[in-house]
């Protein structure tokens, strides 16, 4: 092999290796953005289910599901929907305020991105405590407790904000225990915002 055979080679690994780091540096760069908008995807699920239990515990928060939605979200449930971010709050907090106390735990998010979207799935378990004074008026013999357990599946879309869901649809497969009366409508979520805003009002003005 000549000096210049060997110089051409050395080049030609060189260019080579370039072009190997090139295609390596850009799959690094799409698993490293896979991993952020998963791990984001899952954040924001997560940020959902905890506000199911922890929207009002400082009083009632009409903006929360700006950080979940999108402006055009739809919602489907076993018994009733919700189109849109106006009102949902209230909505939400209208179905809580049925029981004392609430906890729901998700587990197995699975994230299929595809681009600027993604299909979302979740497992839920949720427990829902009954007010003492429906538990008094029921009698003996009726559980203090509603459980049930489903999924949650839906659409996340990115938007300049982050990570929204779009379409969020909640499937039952088991429950036990009473449910404590059908999902409030909208005039009923409204209702209870009244009440929630009305409450933080009075007990600003006795803050002194």
């Amino acid at each position: 092999m000549t000096m210049v055979d060997g110089a051409l080679d050395a080049d030609l690994h060189t260019a080579f290796d370039a072009v190997l780091d090139a295609e390596l540096d850009a799959d690094l760069r799409r698993r490293v953005r896979s991993l952020a908008d998963r791990a984001e995807i899952s954040e924001l699920v997560d940020r959902y289910v905890i506000a199911l239990d922890t929207q009002d515990e400082n009083g009632f928060d009409d903006s929360w599901p700006r950080r979940i939605f999108t402006e055009d979200v739809v919602l489907e449930f076993p018994i009733g929907g919700y189109r849109g971010l106006d009102g949902l709050a209230a909505f939400h907090l209208a179905a809580k305020a049925k029981f004392a106390r609430t906890f729901h735990l998700s587990s197995n998010h699975l994230i299929a991105l595809d681009g600027d979207r993604a299909t979302v799935r979740l497992q839920l378990i949720g427990s829902h405590v009954h007010p003492a004074d429906r538990l008094a008026q029921a009698g003996p013999g009726v559980s203090d407790t509603f459980g049930m357990g489903g999924y949650y599946q839906g659409e996340a879309v990115r938007t300049a904000e982050g990570w929204r869901l779009r379409w969020w649809k909640f499937t039952v497969v088991w429950q036990s225990g009473g449910s404590n009366g059908p999902l409030p409508d909208v005039a009923e979520a409204a209702e209870v915002a009244e009440v929630a805003e009305a409450a933080e009002v009075a007990e600003a003005a006795e803050t002194p």
